[in-house]
């Protein structure tokens, strides 16, 4: 709840009597300002629902539109060509055993712009590209959604709400065999990744001490140790 103390205005309040400088109009104040404050909750809940109804049938109004596609004159996805063929690319490499980082680095060394206009491409961005389903075709409503009305804080849609898989919404530029295959690609590298685990050596006698407790990081202070580690896979 937001709480506002104005030190004066010119016309105190004149319909409502209501004066800033006595207790009685600073509570009036408060009251008048929780009612706005619900009834912005109630009007930010009322359009959520009625956008829900849409999507129930197969109807969004989307600002953000995915790389390689653009909203016609119409209101419909349509294709960029240019754009489109490295989305292919990303697949392609992904798919030959390329991970998010080799991608990112190849995508940059090659002068190709980012979706978000820079030179250098993050492996979120990667990924985002190899799981959206809009490439495909469809579109999944309300994988988010706002968590607090007056904030605008945004939140993850873990079960909350209702999600609504629109199908065949717009022209697909992967082929469904190609990026159900990537899928399982994708769900196989964050297994592995999650898995990993840090082995210490079985042996202290395999261990360099020469060096130990005769260096200090020159950011933190902390004396440098040794340690060696293995890891799976």
């Amino acid at each position: 709840m937001y709480w506002v103390s104005f030190l004066s205005f010119e016309n105190q309040g004149e319909k409502e009597n209501i004066h800033t400088g006595d207790e009685k109009s600073e509570l009036m104040i408060s009251i008048y300002g929780s009612i706005a404050q619900e009834e912005s909750i109630n009007m930010g809940e009322a359009l959520a629902w009625g956008k829900r109804r849409y999507a129930e049938r197969g109807i969004v109004n989307l600002a953000l539109i995915p790389y390689g596609y653009k909203k016609s004159k119409n209101g419909q996805w349509e294709i960029v060509d240019e754009e489109a063929a490295i989305v292919k690319m990303i697949y392609r490499m992904f798919s030959d055993g390329m991970g998010y980082t080799r991608i990112a680095k190849e995508l940059a060394s090659r002068g190709i712009i980012s979706p978000g206009g820079n030179k250098h491409w993050i492996n979120g961005t990667i990924k985002s590209i190899l799981t959206h389903e809009a490439y495909i075709g469809n579109y999944l409503y309300q994988k988010g959604y706002t968590k607090d009305s007056i904030e605008k804080k945004a939140a993850k849609n873990t079960g909350e709400l209702p999600q609504y898989l629109i199908v065949d919404r717009h022209e697909s530029i992967i082929p469904l065999k190609t990026w159900e295959d990537v899928q399982k690609l994708v769900k196989q590298k964050s297994l592995a990744y999650e898995n990993r685990k840090k082995k210490p050596f079985e042996k202290d006698t395999l261990v360099n001490r020469t060096f130990e407790k005769k260096y200090y990081c020159a950011h933190c202070g902390e004396i440098y140790i040794h340690t060696r580690n293995i890891k799976d896979g």
